[in-house]
């Protein structure tokens, strides 16, 4: 992820990442689901625990935290109200 993140920057393209999708092929809302059973914490297997679990938030939580320190790291400008218009 560095390396596009570098090579945008020095041609002029900014990113927008997506933290997390759908597609169970590329981890997704299912990857999380998945760590939570494997932790054995009871819950449904529909991915859709992803927006309730408390577990399963701060995952998700530490992700974005890790996130935003190695943006931090790369001197990289979040930008969390970014106007696409």
């Amino acid at each position: 992820m560095d390396y596009v993140i570098a090579e945008a920057r020095q041609h002029g393209v900014r990113l927008l990442l997506s933290l997390v999708n759908n597609l169970k092929a590329y981890g997704g809302k299912t990857q999380y689901v998945n760590w939570a059973w494997e932790e054995g914490i009871g819950l449904s297997s529909s991915n859709d625990s992803f927006f309730f679990d408390p577990s399963i938030k701060r995952y998700f939580k530490h992700y974005v935290k890790v996130l935003i320190y190695f943006a931090s790291y790369l001197e990289i400008i979040i930008e969390p109200n970014w106007d696409c218009s």
